[in-house]
């Protein structure tokens, strides 16, 4: 939780699983409704949205460089033909 404030890719908070990032929300009293990966500056971020308890439309960034596999800068793997 002092990673950040999570308003934005640049003030994301950082993360280590999805898991952890739905632990945040709880905490912080927001019910998720949505989640979306979204890439910005050639980094990943998943953005949570949903409502606060006084059913405000809240969206929160999550960092999740650190362990995210899918990143569009790796290089794909080969993978040979069976026969």
């Amino acid at each position: 939780m002092d990673s950040g404030d999570g308003k934005s890719a640049k003030t994301a908070y950082r993360v280590h699983s999805i898991r952890e990032e739905y632990m945040v929300m709880r905490e912080l009293g927001y019910q998720v409704s949505q989640q979306a990966l979204v890439q910005e500056g050639g980094r990943a971020f998943d953005v949570l949205s949903g409502k606060n308890a006084d059913g405000k439309a809240v969206s929160v960034y999550f960092d999740i460089n650190d362990w995210w596999i899918g990143s569009t800068s790796s290089k794909p793997c080969s993978v040979k033909k069976r026969q």
